[in-house]
């Protein structure tokens, strides 16, 4: 059985540190729209939920 990994929102000592490729920063600025329907828009749909979580915490000063 696989570990599971989690990133606690609020870290009670230091910060979380989101070290990020080419492709997951793309899919950031791209439109879904251009993606065709299927594995690559869920993909892109996955990566902005990411986003949203990790700029929460980059707001909340608990990440870098």
């Amino acid at each position: 059985m696989s570990r599971v990994r989690k990133i606690f929102k609020q870290p009670e000592q230091g910060k979380n540190y989101f070290i990020i490729d080419a492709c997951f920063l793309a899919n950031k600025y791209l439109p879904r729209e251009l993606a065709p329907v299927g594995i690559e828009r869920d993909r892109i749909d996955q990566c902005l939920e990411w986003w949203d979580e990790i700029d929460s915490q980059l707001e909340a000063r608990t990440a870098r």
